[in-house]
């Protein structure tokens, strides 16, 4: 029963609209504190009426009264108190709030409350959460609720760091791994990358040491010939490395041939054949070498194989190296011979004999040395001395060596064959000596000696000797003399013989002299004014001056000297030449370059001296100018004061006549006050 309907209300209570107010407000807080009844004030069923009322008065007809919105209100209250579906004191809490004209939007609930610390019914952790609290397990994510601490609630997202229980490694590695060392073998582990954990297991993708021992799982290591596994295809046709070979399985593979396995390989067994008589060796079928009479060797035999049996080698013939590479037989010594070739031992080839195929072949009658082929030494009816010997390495059986002949050597390096003695000395030359050669012998040439004597002999000897090689092909016989150095008039140098050089005016230097180091004498101008005819270098060392190339002493009218001209220029020419022109000589040895000409230098105490630059500053004189002399001078200029105050430097007399006061000998202006 519901507080509004007992009968415990005094009669001031009794207006209706005055009771409806009461019941609202003593319902509100009896809803505080109490279970609502169905359709009482603070139930889910009492709100919902309300807002049915609310929208009612919003949306005006049917139900909207102009001027009266509680009458509208009440067409939608009263039906529903009248069915039971809300309490009277659900009623007045409606029909009040629109009785005293309170805007819909301002309304106070009738429903339950959220926010009053009491979770009503109606209200739960998802409507309520502050009347209500969380629980993980409501349906409803909130109160700090994450996929990490409820998934029940919040659902499970991959990628939120935290591996719940709808997420595993294989649907979610971000979050949940794997974890080498866990104890479970998780997806995307096996025994390659997580033994602790994973077992081996065929097609895990992981080719474990025992899987590719026993080659019993070719899923994880697959198929290759050669890795000692028969397995995956492979026979003994595909592969014969892993899986064997079988004769009569159809294939002929590297451990069969004819001669094994004729089922396979066919019936065309080869082996070495030899002619019993020549004794050449070929390769051919049993059929093809008894047919020929020849002597089979047995199958699969070879030529070289069988040396013992059927000696053959490498034979040169007609310059050229010839074995079964080449000809495609084997020769014997004795085919060798007989066709002119030369045979180079049993066993041989052209590949491990390394030969030209020629050799030195000699002329038994001048003992000329030349290589050439066996055949064509023979032909020449020489001596044939062996197949790859040299002239050089059969100087015994054929001696030769280099030969001077015509001021040149010759050899087999120019000439293209080696000469013996008996070839060189018919043919005028000089021989040099059994086993020379140009590049370590010398031909003898004509050497001029320091002494001036003339002596035939090799480069090296003159040189070392000191003397002079004249050129190949020169000789002293046929020298009239040794070119010495000449000095010529124009004072140039030229090596020439002694009677030219006094045909063409020179002066030879003596024997074993050469331009090279001689210098010519030219006249040379000494410190004290005498002149010697010297060399540049003895000139210098006694301080004198060359007078250039050609000079001599004889014909100069002496040495020029330092002449001081009026002008006070300074010039380097003869006394005599210098007086006409009225200049001063400084005297013999003299020179411009080190001589100041003197000029008028007016002393501190007013005299006047004719004196060099230097010394007249060493004095703390004053110079006069280029080509002064105190001579032509009137006296020293002086500080002069004039009348208005001004200084002038002047002579005494000059400043005396402009009324002005000489300050005495030696003064000057520039440190001068005048009063």
């Amino acid at each position: 029963m519901s507080f509004c309907s007992q009968r415990l209300i005094r009669k001031e209570f009794m207006n209706p609209f005055f009771k409806a107010t009461i019941c609202m407000v003593v319902g509100l807080l009896a809803a505080e504190v109490r279970a609502q009844d169905p359709g009482d004030v603070g139930s889910p069923e009492c709100r919902q009426v309300q807002l049915q009322a609310q929208a009612a008065g919003l949306a005006g007809a049917p139900y909207r009264t102009k001027g009266a919105p509680i009458k509208t209100a009440a067409k939608v209250v009263d039906p529903a108190v009248r069915s039971g579906f809300i309490t009277p004191a659900c009623s007045g809490c409606i029909m009040t709030q629109f009785g005293r004209g309170v805007p819909i939007n301002q309304q106070q609930t009738c429903g339950p409350i959220c926010g009053n610390a009491v979770c009503q019914r109606g209200e739960d952790t998802c409507i309520c959460l502050v009347d209500c609290g969380s629980a993980c397990g409501d349906t409803c994510c909130n109160g700090g609720e994450d996929t990490c601490s409820c998934s029940e609630d919040c659902g499970s997202t991959c990628g939120d760091t935290c591996c719940n229980a709808a997420e595993d490694p294989c649907t979610c590695p971000t979050d949940c791994g794997p974890h080498c060392g866990n104890g479970l073998c998780d997806c995307g582990e096996n025994q390659c990358t997580c033994p602790q954990d994973c077992a081996e297991r065929c097609g895990d993708g992981c080719c474990s040491p025992d899987e590719q021992f026993f080659c019993d799982c070719s899923n994880d290591c697959g198929t290759n010939c050669g890795d000692g596994c028969c397995n995956g295809g492979e026979d003994t046709c595909s592969c014969s490395e892993d899986c064997g070979s079988t004769c009569g399985d159809t294939c002929c593979n590297a451990a069969e041939d004819p001669c094994t396995c004729p089922a396979d390989c066919g019936n065309s067994c080869r082996g070495a054949c030899c002619d019993g008589f020549t004794y050449v060796c070929y390769e051919s079928t049993l059929e093809d070498c008894s047919a020929s009479l020849d002597t089979y060797l047995g199958n699969g035999t070879t030529c070289e194989s069988q040396i013992a049996a059927c000696p053959t080698g490498a034979c040169c013939l007609r310059g050229s190296c010839i074995d079964a590479e080449s000809q495609g037989y084997h020769l014997s010594q004795y085919t060798c011979e007989t066709g002119g070739g030369a045979y180079l031992g049993d066993g041989t080839t052209c590949a491990t004999a390394d030969t030209t195929c020629r050799g030195a072949c000699c002329d038994g009658f001048i003992y000329v040395c030349y290589e050439s082929t066996v055949e064509d030494c023979v032909a020449s009816l020489d001596t044939f001395l062996g197949i790859d010997t040299t002239c050089e390495s059969q100087l015994a059986a054929c001696p030769t060596g280099a030969c001077c002949l015509g001021g040149s050597c010759h050899d087999a390096e120019s000439n293209g064959y080696h000469l013996s003695q008996y070839t060189c000395e018919t043919g005028g030359g000089e021989y040099l000596g059994d086993g020379t050669t140009c590049a370590t012998a010398e031909c003898p040439q004509g050497c001029c000696r320091p002494n001036g004597s003339c002596l035939d002999q090799a480069p090296s000897a003159c040189q070392a000797a000191g003397g002079r090689p004249q050129g190949p092909g020169s000789d002293c016989f046929f020298t009239a003399g040794c070119p010495e150095a000449c000095c010529l008039g124009d004072g140039s140098c030229q090596d020439t013989l002694d009677f030219l050089c006094d045909s063409n005016g020179g002066t030879t230097q003596g024997p074993g002299t050469e331009c090279a180091s001689t210098e010519c004498p030219q006249a040379c101008c000494h410190p004290d004014g005498t002149c010697w005819d010297q060399g540049i270098d003895a000139c210098h060392a006694a301080g004198g001056r060359t007078q250039g190339p050609g000079s001599r002493c004889f014909f100069m009218a002496g040495c020029p000297e330092a002449c001081c001209l009026p002008d006070g220029s300074c010039q380097d020419t003869l006394d005599f030449i210098c007086e006409g022109q009225g200049g001063h000589s400084q005297g013999p040895g003299t020179v411009c370059a080190s001589t100041e000409c003197p000029q008028a230098c007016c002393h501190p105490d007013g005299t006047c001296w004719d004196e060099g630059l230097d010394a007249c500053h060493a004095a703390g004189g004053r110079p006069q100018s280029p080509g002064s002399r105190c001579l032509f001078m009137a006296g020293c200029p002086e500080a002069c004061c004039l009348g208005d105050g001004t200084c002038q430097d002047t002579l005494d007399f000059l400043c005396d006549s402009n009324g002005g006061n000489p300050q005495g000998p030696g003064t000057q202006c520039a440190s001068t006050e005048c009063p």
